[in-house]
């Protein structure tokens, strides 16, 4: 009986040493610098970045990614940034121009984190990706601006990041729950209203309404 008393509490033990061991997973990251040679002291600061907010991001969106790693490479191309899995390629040139330009590694890093089996939507994808880089990394820098006449959340990026944004503070809980859908390929626009009472329309009109009463 004696052994019996003391297995519950060695049970408790070991869920709470698995809790705890999970709580410090660790991003591996590897820094692929063969082409590029002199952008090494801001792909230490990117790393540090993405082992910092890996887990932030996936917090937010209520993720799970098993043995999370991420590869940062660094080299010249056309464009800023891209993404592809846990791979992420910067513009070194981009860089050069821009060095403080750390939240693209946010935005790309999201992406990492979503995980998404598709790219649909796309808009919803880009909107979760500039929320968390503009509203919660660097809020202080308020880059987005709506314009009521040319926004429109479909165009992804900035004014779907606003949208998000809005909804998420009036209804808590939104991001996760549409993380979720889109991670199991259920999503859909109709889910909107089980969410949130409104269609994604509605929400929108709902979201400009309040930016001209300002």
């Amino acid at each position: 009986m004696k052994y019996l008393r003391i297995l519950p509490i060695l049970i408790l033990a070991a869920c709470m040493a698995f809790a705890h061991a999970e709580d410090k997973v660790k991003v591996k990251i590897s820094i692929d610098k063969k082409q590029v040679l002199d952008i090494n002291e801001w792909s230490l600061k990117a790393k540090k970045l993405t082992e910092a907010w890996f887990p932030k991001i996936q917090k937010i969106l209520g993720a799970t990614n098993p043995k999370p790693k991420v590869t940062l490479s660094f080299e010249r191309y056309d464009g800023i940034a891209g993404t592809a899995g846990d791979h992420i390629a910067f513009n070194v040139g981009w860089i050069e121009k821009h060095p403080d330009d750390f939240g693209m590694v946010i935005h790309e890093l999201v992406h990492v984190v979503e995980a998404y089996p598709k790219y649909d939507p796309s808009w919803l994808i880009e909107g979760f990706a500039d929320y968390i880089r503009y509203f919660i990394y660097e809020p202080e820098k308020k880059v987005v601006k709506i314009d009521p006449k040319r926004a429109n959340y479909k165009n992804g990026y900035g004014d779907a990041a606003a949208l998000v944004n809005y909804v998420e503070q009036k209804h808590p809980g939104f991001v996760k729950k549409a993380h979720k859908a889109m991670r199991e390929s259920t999503y859909k626009d109709a889910l909107w209203i089980e969410w949130t009472g409104k269609t994604v329309d509605e929400n929108w009109k709902e979201f400009l309404s309040t930016l001209e009463t300002k």
